[in-house]
């Protein structure tokens, strides 16, 4: 069913990509729209156009939806129940439509967020479509998308979803959700991020910034609380920051400091190391993180 009889607005793009994968819009809609999504989902090419293969016929009260037979250039439908003894003429408007092209949305999130194709549905149930996978900071990260999501089945749902995957984070795109901020925290504790369509159109971006997100720095270092010596060196592989700028602050503060670190004589290099305290090496790092300042990948 083609959706939009008029000229069509952010919303509706999105009410209609909540109930479908790849709905469908009358041409003419799209054309005439002045809505700021549909420019940027044209110009990305994620809004395909194409022809219906069928009608519905309003000649009677039956309302057929008969297939659209084409001959000539022209294109026309058989009325099936005879009330039309004639070919019923269809015109452009009738049959052109756009489509939205959901692999043409993976490819931009793959592309913009530097991922792999990912198509393989087999530890995906319905509703959800995978879309994308790889590593962030050293976790296994994994894309899914699903049109909606209501509030009372999203954590449990969800939590199934990222065991099922084994994935350590979970990103779940949607294009409409029943969403509140206390959830947000406890999907974040579960190691899943909530992201919608209308935050990234609104972007103008398909990029989930992974790389600054806090959660998975938090998650890719949870683990190394224990390390002895030089966790810094693995810390700044695992974060992506550069090794020499986490050592030079490191030494500045040790220089300036008395209380986070400690000399040891390591006997078989014979050479000084610092062990600094795991949450002094944290700070200091997320700092070096977080800031504009951070060594490019």
């Amino acid at each position: 069913m083609l959706i939009g009889k008029s000229q069509i607005c952010d919303g509706d793009v999105l009410d209609a990509l909540s109930t479908s994968l790849e709905p469908r819009f009358r041409a003419s809609a799209i054309l005439s729209a002045e809505s700021t999504v549909v420019k940027f989902l044209l110009e990305r090419g994620m809004l395909l156009k194409g022809y219906e293969s069928t009608v519905l016929c309003d000649r009677c009260e039956e309302r057929c939806e008969v297939e659209v037979q084409a001959e000539n250039d022209r294109r026309f439908f058989i009325c099936p129940t005879g009330f039309i003894e004639r070919p019923v003429s269809v015109t452009e408007d009738d049959v052109s439509c756009y489509r939205f092209d959901f692999a043409s949305l993976c490819a931009c999130i793959v592309r913009e967020n530097n991922l792999k194709s990912w198509d393989d549905r087999s530890n995906i149930g319905q509703p959800f479509s995978s879309v994308a996978n790889g590593r962030k900071l050293n976790l296994t990260v994994a894309v899914i998308y699903g049109p909606y999501l209501a509030s009372n089945v999203v954590l449990s749902v969800l939590a199934t979803q990222k065991a099922r995957i084994g994935c350590d984070v979970l990103i779940v795109l949607t294009a409409k959700v029943d969403q509140n901020k206390a959830l947000d925290g406890v999907l974040a504790a579960e190691g899943i991020i909530l992201a919608t369509l209308a935050e990234l159109l609104n972007r103008r971006s398909f990029n989930f910034n992974l790389e600054k997100n806090e959660m998975l720095f938090e998650i890719a270092v949870k683990e190394l609380d224990d390390e002895a010596w030089y966790p810094h060196v693995r810390l700044a592989e695992v974060a992506g920051v550069g090794k020499e700028a986490l050592r030079k602050r490191l030494d500045r503060f040790r220089k300036t400091s008395l209380d986070g670190w400690k000399e040891n004589e390591d006997r078989r290099s014979r050479e000084v190391k610092y062990h600094f305290q795991f949450k002094v090496v944290k700070d200091i790092l997320k700092e070096l993180w977080a800031s504009s300042e951070r060594p490019a990948k």
